[in-house]
Parts: structure tokens; C-alpha cells; sequence
């Protein structure tokens, strides 16, 4: 017989809560992406997919580059920040670290 794991409802709110912030931030991903190609010609524009090791760190630069004063990067660094603290405090309720 399989075994039932069961969490509280304050571990699944910190789970659910903290994976609409990593999808928060992936969405602001787009939209930097989409900011960076409207300033970029056609032939030089960053495709959406796929993702691969720095493509990530060419896209921020881009972004700085064409947006100095831009909040996108700061809020999508914030949410993923927010989304991995609201996953350790969800493993910590779930009993994973002891």
C-alpha cells in the first residue's frame, strides 16, 4: 500500500505562495525579454526559446544597456528571491529538515 504524505495547510499556503512567485518572476522574464527586442533590430532580436547557459546574464546586460533606470529586473530578482525564502520556510513546516 502507498504510503499518504499529508502537509498542514500552513506548508501548502507557503508552497502555493511561494510558487506564484517564481511564476511571477519566469512571466517578468518575458516581459524584459520583450522590452529588449522592441529596442533591438530584427535580425539581433533575443529569441524566447530556448534557454541556455548565458542567455540569461546576455539578456540583463541588454537590458541594463537599453534601460538604466529599469524596476523589471528588480522586481523579477525579487520575486525569485521571495520564491525560493517562501520554499524553505514550506520544507521547513513539511518536516524535511528534521
Amino acid at each position: 500500500m502507498p504510503t499518504v504524505i499529508q502537509f498542514s495547510r500552513t506548508a501548502l499556503a507557503l508552497f502555493g505562495a511561494g510558487l506564484s512567485f517564481v511564476i511571477t518572476g519566469n512571466l517578468l522574464l518575458f516581459v524584459v525579454v520583450g522590452e529588449v527586442n522592441r529596442k533591438l533590430p530584427d535580425n539581433q532580436q533575443v529569441q524566447y526559446f530556448p534557454w541556455y547557459p548565458g542567455k540569461l546574464s546576455k539578456v540583463t546586460a541588454l537590458y541594463s544597456q537599453h534601460y538604466p533606470r529599469g524596476r523589471l529586473l528588480l522586481l523579477y530578482r525579487g520575486c525569485l528571491a521571495l520564491g525560493a525564502v517562501l520554499g524553505l520556510a514550506f520544507a521547513w513546516k513539511a518536516g524535511f529538515f528534521g
